[in-house]
C-alpha cells in the first residue's frame, strides 16, 4: 500500500531526518490538530468509571503518526506541508517496516462515536482513535500505531518524495541532497483540473 506524509518546509531538520533513516515520528493521540481526536460519547449507565479509565489508558498506551492515501489532495498541501512550500513523502507499507507499526484506516462519520454495548458494538481505544468526524473525509487518512517504546519509526519504504509547488530553492537541494536515490520530482498545477499532479 502506498501512503503519503505531508511535511512543512519548516523546520527542514524534520524532514532532513525523515530522509536519512526512514524513520518517521509518532506522538500521543492528544497532540494531533483535531480537537475532537480521541472523543468518545458514552452513557453513564452502561459504563462504569473503571471502564472508561481503561478506554483512556488504552488510548494513552498507543504512539500515533498519520498518513494519507492522496498525494495530490489540495488542501493537504495546503494544510501540512506549509502551503505548498514542503514535501510529501510517499511511503511503500509493504516493504521494511518496523514490526511495532500497524495501520488503521480511518473511518469517517456524521458525530463523534458512542462507546455501545449494544449490538457486539463495544469499542476499543484504537477503534475510536481511528474515527473521525466527516468534515476531516478530504484527508483520506490512515493512522499509524506503535505500541512500543520508541518515537520514532520505520513505516515502510520511502519511494518518492515530492517537492510542493511553492518549494524554495534551499529546502529542494537539501532534499535532493538527502534522498538517496529515491526520486524526487516537483509538484505541478494543473490549471484545465484546478489540481495537484505530481
Amino acid at each position: 500500500m502506498k501512503i503519503y506524509k505531508y511535511k512543512a518546509a519548516m523546520p527542514s531538520t524534520r524532514i532532513q531526518h525523515i530522509l536519512s533513516s526512514s524513520e518517521f515520528h509518532f506522538a500521543s493521540w492528544r497532540t494531533l490538530n483535531d480537537p475532537m481526536e480521541g472523543y468518545f460519547r458514552y452513557y453513564d449507565s452502561d459504563h462504569s468509571p473503571d471502564e472508561l479509565r481503561r478506554i483512556v489508558q488504552g488510548k494513552d498506551a498507543h504512539k500515533v503518526c498519520c498518513f494519507s492515501l492522496a498525494d495530490d489532495e489540495m488542501l493537504l498541501w495546503t494544510h501540512y506541508a506549509s502551503n505548498h512550500t514542503g514535501v510529501c513523502i510517499e511511503v511503500d507499507t509493504d516493504d521494511a517496516r518496523s514490526a511495532e507499526v500497524t495501520f488503521e484506516a480511518i473511518k469517517y462519520q456524521a458525530r463523534i462515536p458512542w462507546l455501545r454495548r449494544d449490538d457486539n458494538m463495544i469499542r476499543s481505544a484504537r477503534d475510536i482513535l481511528s474515527t473521525k468526524i466527516s468534515k476531516w473525509r478530504y484527508e483520506r487518512a490512515i493512522l499509524a500505531f506503535s505500541r512500543g517504546p520508541n518515537d520514532s519509526y520505520k513505516v515502510g519504504r520511502i519511494t518518492r518524495i515530492i517537492l510542493g509547488i511553492r518549494v524554495d530553492a534551499a529546502l529542494k537541494e537539501l532534499v535532493e541532497r538527502s534522498a538517496r536515490g529515491v526520486p524526487v520530482i516537483q509538484a505541478k498545477l494543473e490549471l484545465e483540473t484546478n489540481s495537484i499532479v505530481s
